[in-house]
């Protein structure tokens, strides 16, 4: 056992050969100084910041939402699975309204916050009516 694995007579790596320069100066990419006036900033305009142009809210959509709500709640009586599906429509309409508004920086969205408040109502109630009317069978 006196043989040698090796591992005590290893050969230290050999150098990483020197980079060469990779423009005629020998100075390093980007701080040849001969070249300064090529990559100068070009001079800024004197153009006036004017504030990037809002849509307006589109009032069709709180339109539909509104109606979808009102529609749902007026199907209450004669069929609950449709004051379901407008409610939850409405609430959609109107979400989405109500997004838009607050990326438009609207005031008073009002009545897009009436149509989801109404949507919820019909989605609340049709939901209640669906599952009475399923136990009740």
């Amino acid at each position: 056992m006196t043989a040698s694995s090796g591992w005590d007579q290893l050969t230290p790596p050999e150098p990483l050969p020197e980079p060469e320069p990779h423009d005629q100066s020998g100075e390093p990419v980007g701080y040849n100084l001969a070249d300064a006036g090529l990559y100068e900033q070009p001079p800024l305009l004197s153009v006036p910041y004017r504030p990037p142009a809002v849509k307006p809210l589109e009032p069709a959509l709180v339109a539909t939402g509104v109606a979808a709500a009102v529609l749902g709640l007026l199907a209450t009586p004669i069929m609950p699975p449709y004051t379901l599906l407008l409610g939850g429509s409405a609430a959609l309409i109107s979400g989405v309204a109500l997004n838009q508004a607050r990326l438009a920086q609207v005031r008073f969205p009002r009545l897009a916050i009436v149509g989801l408040v109404l949507g919820v109502v019909g989605l609340t109630l049709g939901f209640a009516l669906v599952v009475m009317a399923g136990g009740a069978t």
